[in-house]
């Protein structure tokens, strides 16, 4: 089993990352357990506390995904929000607001 941390933006648009994780095996006489590192291709969309199952070598092993909180984006199911301030007098009289993108634009 492993487990991997990601941005909010990395979980909305997929990414690879490597995974450190542990392989226990029963042999006769015993067990052993092997730790080992993989990249792996982390799809678009994935939410916190999903666990991914990733073969290796046919051996699987188990990725528990935790998805940080961004500070201006929300997920609500399969939508993203955002929370944006403005102003009392920017919301009646209007204006130009620069709105942030997923790309940092």
């Amino acid at each position: 089993a492993g487990d991997v941390k990601l941005t909010f933006v990395e979980a909305a648009k997929g990414c690879q990352k490597e995974v450190e994780y542990t392989i226990t095996r029963f042999k006769k006489g015993g067990k052993q357990t092997l730790a080992s590192r993989k990249q792996v291709q982390i799809p678009a969309g994935i939410k916190s506390g999903e666990i991914l199952r990733v073969d290796d070598e046919g051996d699987p092993f188990f990725v528990h995904v935790d998805v940080e909180e961004h500070e201006v984006f929300l997920r609500q199911g399969t939508e993203i929000h955002m929370v944006f301030p403005l102003s009392w007098s920017q919301a009646v009289l209007g204006g130009t607001l620069e709105i942030p993108t997923l790309d940092g634009a």
